[in-house]
């Protein structure tokens, strides 16, 4: 991978507001190209003031025109850096970005999300009245095309990833995490930034290190919008390698997953057992497997159902219980796939191996 140096695409002729903090918006890249300029646009029409953040694009070495895209939006009026990311990772992107700059906070987004215009206003004052706290909005997904919107509604459901707070409630006030929070820089230096050695789950692990720090989030009224995978085989992709780096990451031991990250690994597991024993002729186990198939086909509907009335999309009914099962299925076999292998050695180690 050739090596990319820091670049200054824009600077903002606005006059700074010394009253207010300085904010890094950090978006790392690797072949973000089709969802790139929407976040890009979605970040420049805040109401902040654009003299007083930058956004630092840490690259990972992307091959489908992520690079010239950044510096498409030279013109737009806020200080555009690209930065280089010989890790690859997020992680390690992040951290690239936390050396880099010397704002006071810093926002870590993904390059397929949008923010709403009021986001860095509401996040940086919740921020001010209490610099110990990580502050941003609430989430919404978005899907595009047919199997776009059949991915956001299985990302959008309880049943479907899990029941926290962040993803699923609008309440202004405390609450467990925030997906695209804004952090004290100085904060996340005193910890170490994020762990490289994480691929995956990198914020389930921050977390639990920032609460042990004394941090506490708060969400504003403000919100976010991730855009689900375009396709089946992207959102099934993301699913094997979050359930592989669950198992991965709670191996560290240092925290920050709880018992619903585990049951699509036990559900494969238990699953697989009764059809075994099924297999060898024990008369309870298909009654079992039985129990257990027509309870979560249930769960499925309903879910499904709930899902789907608040978009009237009602013609996904019968397609959602299908995807759910797929979407647990893989995941729990990402897990178990990851049980009998050691941690993934991070790219910029294994390249200097």
């Amino acid at each position: 991978m050739n090596q990319m140096p820091a670049t200054v695409l824009a600077t903002s002729e606005q006059p700074n507001d010394h009253t207010l903090p300085r904010v890094a918006v950090v978006i790392p890249t690797l072949n973000e190209a089709r969802t790139l300029g929407h976040t890009l646009e979605s970040v420049m029409q805040q109401d902040y003031p654009a003299s007083r953040y930058e956004i630092l694009i840490v690259d990972g070495g992307s091959t489908d025109g992520t690079q010239d895209i950044a510096m498409s939006f030279h013109d737009h009026g806020v200080n555009i850096r690209l930065l280089n990311n010989p890790g690859r990772s997020t992680p390690s992107a992040v951290n690239v970005a936390l050396r880099a700059t010397d704002s006071e906070t810093v926002l870590w987004l993904s390059g397929h999300c949008l923010l709403s215009p009021n986001y860095l206003n509401e996040s940086v004052a919740a921020w001010q009245s209490a610099p110990k706290r990580a502050t941003g909005g609430y989430l919404e997904v978005r899907g595009e095309g047919f199997r776009g919107l059949l991915n956001a509604m299985v990302l959008s459901s309880k049943f479907g990833t899990g029941n926290s707070s962040f993803r699923f409630s609008r309440a202004v006030g405390a609450t467990q995490s925030i997906t695209f929070a804004l952090f004290d820089r100085k904060t996340l230096l005193e910890i170490g930034g994020l762990d490289e050695s994480l691929a995956r789950n990198q914020d389930n692990d921050l977390v639990a290190r920032l609460t042990a720090h004394g941090v506490t989030y708060w969400r504003v009224e403000a919100g976010a919008t991730y855009v689900a995978p375009m396709t089946f085989g992207g959102l099934w992709k993301r699913a094997f390698l979050n359930g592989a780096w669950s198992v991965w990451g709670h191996r560290r031991g240092r925290g920050g997953h709880s018992w619903w990250h585990f049951i699509p690994m036990a559900m494969v597991g238990s699953g697989a057992t009764l059809v075994i024993m099924s297999i060898a002729g024990l008369d309870l186990a298909p009654w079992c497997l039985s129990v257990l198939a027509v309870i979560y086909g249930l769960l499925a509907i309903g879910s499904a159902v709930g899902v789907a009335a608040p978009r009237n999309a009602y013609w996904t009914i019968p397609i959602l219980p299908f995807m759910f099962f797929i979407h647990h299925a893989i995941y729990g076999l990402g897990s178990w796939s990851a049980v009998l292998r050691p941690n993934p050695v991070p790219h910029r180690i294994a390249k200097k191996e």
